[in-house]
């Protein structure tokens, strides 16, 4: 499980390159992209059939089977100031395979 927390100018590549190279890694069977101006989550997670996509925020839980736990996203964000900006809802929960 690899766990990244997004920076403005950084978070390009870690939705392509690092992607890339994590999923190429056999090891690797969860991948967690946190926003840090905003509560939201992007998680890969490697299934039998290919990659499924989660995407998680305010009011979602995120899960971590691997390790046993499932924590609200409102916790993760607990004591943090975030921007002035009004928070996005998350998109309804999708799930797709890719192969």
């Amino acid at each position: 499980m690899i766990f990244e927390v997004l920076s403005t100018g950084a978070s390009s590549d870690d939705r392509t390159t690092k992607l890339a190279e994590y999923q190429a890694l056999p090891s690797v069977r969860r991948y967690v992209m946190i926003e840090q101006d905003r509560v939201f989550a992007t998680v890969i997670t490697r299934m039998d059939t290919g990659w499924d996509h989660a995407l998680i925020g305010q009011g979602g839980t995120l899960a971590m089977p691997e390790i046993g736990i499932e924590v609200p996203m409102a916790e993760l964000y607990d004591g943090l100031a975030l921007a002035a900006a009004p928070q996005v809802a998350a998109p309804t929960p999708y799930s797709s395979e890719t192969r």
